[in-house]
């Protein structure tokens, strides 16, 4: 007839078919591989003829907004179920407050607003890795070289008017009479005596005494005055355009202006 089925089932024994005793399930020896049909179990083993499963998988959570959850013994994965929307987090931007778990996901919070401190500075932007906030300095240059720039924290940007041998010297800036009538060549004429009224200006502002400097202020005022008389006819003459005429002379008397005002100081000073 058909042949007697001895499979008991159990993956710790050893089934056979004895002629005269019928089945026979001999226990394999303890430590034997088997499978206890148990994902969620790392190694199994034969003890006393039972398949006992060890090593279990642990579950952890993946991140702050899911739960460690269970294994699931079919597959070995573990459930890892979402925390409940509103739950405390940290989105890792140390620029945000109260962030909070939202379908598995941290969500931000609010972020930081990092305004002015003062009328010196502007609004800065915040550090992600430390929820600082920068601070940047505000810019009060005005492009005027006769003017001293300061930022005065409770009022913001403030231009003073140049003092002393500069308020004379930032009058002809770092081109001079070229600053002022840009692509025309400006007679020789003018140029020289301009510079000679400037280099007497320098000397005055190094010269010891008081006395002196005002000597050499006073020939640099008569210089600037034949200057500006010489830009007024270097226009008439058409040397030089009716505009860039009338910046020269513009030029000069303003440096005449400031160099007398300095004289006045001078004589006034103790």
């Amino acid at each position: 007839g058909a042949p007697t089925d001895c499979d008991d089932g159990n993956p710790c024994t050893e089934d056979s078919c004895d002629a005269i005793a019928g089945c026979q399930h001999r226990a394999l020896a303890d430590g034997s591989g088997c499978d206890d049909g148990d994902a969620c179990t790392g190694t199994d083993r034969c003890q006393a003829g039972v398949c006992t499963g060890s090593n279990p998988v642990v579950c952890t959570a993946p991140d702050q907004c899911h739960d460690a959850g269970v294994c699931d013994p079919a597959t070995g994965a573990c459930s890892q179920p979402p925390r409940p929307d509103g739950t405390a987090c940290s989105d890792g931007d140390a620029c945000t407050r109260n962030d909070i778990c939202r379908a598995g996901t941290c969500a931000p919070g609010s972020g930081t607003v990092c305004g002015a401190l003062d009328q010196c500075h502007a609004a800065g932007v915040c550090d992600s890795a430390t929820g600082a906030c920068s601070n940047p300095e505000i810019t009060c240059d005005d492009g005027d070289p006769c003017t001293v720039d300061a930022c005065l924290p409770a009022e913001g940007c403030a231009h003073f008017p140049a003092s002393g041998f500069s308020s004379i010297t930032c009058v002809f800036g770092a081109h001079g009479e070229l600053g002022v009538c840009p692509g025309e060549s400006v007679p020789a004429a003018l140029t020289r005596i301009s510079g000679d009224a400037q280099r007497l200006i320098a000397q005055a502002a190094a010269a010891p005494g008081g006395r002196h400097a005002k000597i050499l202020l006073k020939k640099a005022v008569r210089k600037l005055g034949s200057a500006a008389r010489l830009a007024a006819r270097a226009g008439k003459r058409q040397q030089v355009s009716p505009s860039c005429a009338g910046a020269l002379r513009g030029l000069y008397l303003d440096g005449k202006a400031r160099t007398e005002t300095l004289v006045r100081a001078l004589k006034s000073a103790p």
